[in-house]
């Protein structure tokens, strides 16, 4: 039954993810994470002016069902970067790119993004984080994070109302 997905998507698979998989795993990521973590602050703040001041705002039937999806995961990789920096260093400029970059995220009105952004940051608090009493910072991160993703629907509203307020 999926041999038409698989035809029409095996030539993108075969010359473009396979080849930038193998090209990515073998990169120093210590080398190129200043890069990456540049490019990603530059990112963020022109896709911010870009959304706020540019382009034409999202009419009720989209920000109400559908939301800006494909700009959301554009975006989701390079705050995941910048929170990631923050995570390690927290700075005034990872903070902010942080906050700003997640609350375009939230504002664009898709879920999936923020679920993405939540977990891989309990992922990292969780695995690669040291604390003086594990347990309980485990603890509190994981209830922290199912608090999070199951009242994400009312975040949402409250942010869809919030936004509709703004224009």
């Amino acid at each position: 039954n999926n041999t038409e997905v698989l035809r029409e998507y095996i030539p993108s698979f075969l010359f473009l993810v396979f080849p930038l998989y193998y090209i990515g795993v073998s990169l120093d990521f210590e080398k190129i994470y200043p890069w990456l973590y540049k490019l990603s602050l530059i990112t963020i703040v022109a896709f911010t002016v870009y959304k706020l001041f540019v382009s034409a705002p999202m009419d009720d039937v989209q920000s109400m069902y559908a939301g800006d999806m494909w700009s959301s995961y554009n975006i989701l990789p390079h705050v995941c970067v910048v929170s990631l920096s923050m995570l390690k260093k927290p700075s005034v400029i990872n903070i902010s790119a942080t906050v700003i970059g997640v609350i375009m995220i939230a504002l664009l009105g898709s879920r999936g993004p923020l679920i993405c952004l939540v977990l891989a940051t309990a992922v990292y608090l969780v695995f690669f984080k040291k604390y003086k009493r594990p347990v309980l910072a485990f603890f509190v991160i994981i209830v922290t994070t199912v608090l999070i993703v199951m009242g994400l629907d009312t975040i949402m509203r409250w942010l869809y109302d919030l936004s509709k307020d703004a224009g």
